[in-house]
């Protein structure tokens, strides 16, 4: 297995630290190899940018590369003692992109970031690197949430099953790391009764009572077919199902909140832009507002 972790000397960058060393040390007593990589693209401050370092390009001092690394590697030490295997990354450009270059270079399997500690407002920027990664990372993508940098006692994880493609590749993320870190795991499934026209004007929803039933059991008898799916590869895996008519977005948010949950997985989907724009996707609007660590998968992860 291969971590990156994204680094910027913040607190943010902290939990992401703590996160990703738990899941390293948890792969290395299952007996597999595992690298680990921090990689730091310092960039100049820019207004409404809080996860930023004020350097100038690499390319223009040729000592800034070893300072920083020596920065990065004594950062890496204030959280943990045990990082001599961990290879500092030095890079210049921008951070996304070139974050993103690298784990498809490196085919990392795990990129760790922080979550931005300063409220819901300040995620309301969607240039941050966080949002830009959460389209352009090629891999498994944890955002950590503070409250949730460690992956030691019971953790309860989430995953967002729509049935598309991606809803396979976040539940085998999730069933991994529900097996590496003895956590429980809950499938939920949200029944979109959106409101549809009618001739008169008016707005009905789609699904009488009769058909919330019938397709609420029909989805967890899907839910279970899946997790018999994921069982040959990683049994033993305890879960829940739920099924709950509403949007993604609030069946999700709720279910959050009402649990406790430490972490949600979904699977990536790549909506067009003017979409993205206009309404926004549901992993988007999580990672804003939700206080849990999000792991975003990608249809082939």
């Amino acid at each position: 297995m291969n971590i990156a972790i994204a680094v910027d000397l913040s607190l943010e960058s902290h939990f992401a630290i703590r996160w990703a060393l738990d899941l390293r040390d948890r792969v290395r007593e299952q007996d597999q190899p595992v690298k680990c990589y921090a990689i730091c693209v310092p960039t100049p401050s820019k207004r409404f940018e809080f996860q930023t370092l004020d350097y100038p390009e690499a390319t223009d001092d040729p000592g800034v590369h070893r300072r920083l690394a020596h920065r990065v590697r004594a950062f890496l030490e204030s959280v943990r003692h045990d990082v001599d295997d961990v290879e500092i990354v030095i890079d210049s450009g921008e951070i996304a992109p070139v974050i993103s270059e690298f784990c498809q270079r490196e085919d990392i399997d795990w990129l760790v970031t922080g979550m931005s500690t300063v409220g819901p407002f300040a995620r309301l920027f969607l240039g941050s690197t966080v949002h830009q990664l959460i389209d352009l990372a090629p891999c498994k993508l944890a955002v950590i949430h503070p409250e949730h940098p460690r992956l030691d006692g019971t953790h309860e994880f989430a995953v967002g099953i729509d049935f598309l493609p991606g809803s396979d590749a976040a539940l085998f993320a999730a069933a991994e790391l529900t097996q590496l870190s003895d956590a429980r795991l809950n499938l939920v499934h949200a029944l979109q009764d959106a409101p549809t026209g009618t001739a008169h004007g008016g707005l009905v929803n789609y699904l009488a009572s009769t058909d919330v039933a019938h397709l609420t059991e029909d989805a967890r008898q899907s839910l279970e077919s899946m997790m018999a799916n994921v069982d040959a590869r990683y049994p033993g895996i305890e879960f829940t199902t739920l099924v709950h008519a509403g949007s993604p977005k609030q069946v999700l948010a709720d279910f959050i909140e009402s649990q406790n949950i430490d972490s949600l997985f979904l699977g990536k989907i790549h909506h067009p832009k003017l979409e993205k724009w206009a309404l926004g996707s549901v992993s988007r609007w999580l990672v804003k507002r939700m206080p849990t660590t999000i792991i975003l998968v990608p249809p082939d992860g």
